[in-house]
């Protein structure tokens, strides 16, 4: 009796420690599919995910950090005979931490006066609606022949979008800002946070020593910025300052 359960126990030893030894293999196996890769945007080559549109444009990389994530920020840009051409890519993440493609803006020539001439460029981030979320404020590199042009951008959903203004017509367009001054006009664009507004300087000097100001203020109404004429008329008296 005493034999037969040895052999017995003998027996169950010999099935069940390979059967263990499955069991581990196969739990490593399942923790090795759900490990995700640590995301780490320094290190993204951007180059593999460039549009096949643009893959002859200009690169250039920005990361920045957005609601508490690292981003990827890539302006491409191309010089052509008759008409440049820039987008602004937005790369982040997916859900197991793989680099992936989220947002493709194409910057086009008809939004802009006088068109791209160079690469685009990020110049700040701030939060200008009161959200929590900066915007990014971009060098178009567009412009006159003294200024800079400047647009608004916003984040949402993983995709990047202009920011719109209502103008005091009441017609929808991207906030896109002038800067710059030549002997006697000046083109000047303010945040004022605390406001929630965005503002576009305009002077002029007939005297070449006395400023004449006029002021366009956008203030933030809780969906999109809004031409605000009490506003407007209080900072054309004050000017950029």
């Amino acid at each position: 009796m005493k034999k037969k359960k040895y052999l017995i126990l003998l027996l169950a030893v010999v099935i069940l420690i390979p059967l263990w030894r499955l069991s581990v293999i196969f739990k490593n196996k399942q923790n090795a599919n759900k490990q995700t890769i640590v995301w780490q945007p320094e290190t993204v080559d951007v180059n593999t995910l460039i549009p096949p549109d643009q893959v002859n444009y200009k690169i250039q990389k920005s990361i920045i950090d957005f609601n508490g994530q690292k981003l990827i920020l890539v302006f491409t840009f191309l010089e052509d005979k008759y008409l440049n051409y820039a987008h602004i890519l937005l790369i982040g993440p997916d859900n197991k931490g793989k680099a992936i493609l989220k947002s493709d803006l194409d910057l086009k020539n008809d939004v802009l006066s006088l068109g791209i001439v160079d690469m685009p460029s990020l110049s700040e981030q701030k939060d200008i609606n009161g959200d929590g979320i900066p915007e990014l404020v971009v060098n178009l590199a567009s412009g006159g022949a003294y200024t800079e042009n400047f647009g608004i951008f916003e984040i949402k959903d993983n995709q990047i979008n202009w920011t719109y203004l209502k103008d005091r017509d009441n017609k929808q367009k991207p906030a896109i800002f002038s800067e710059g001054s030549s002997v006697m006009h000046s083109q000047a664009y303010m945040i004022n946070a605390d406001k929630k507004a965005l503002i576009q300087f305009s002077g002029e000097t007939p005297d070449g020593e006395t400023w004449k100001w006029v002021a366009e203020a956008y203030v933030w109404n809780g969906t999109i910025f809004v031409y605000d004429q009490t506003l407007s008329d209080e900072l054309t008296k004050l000017g950029p300052g």
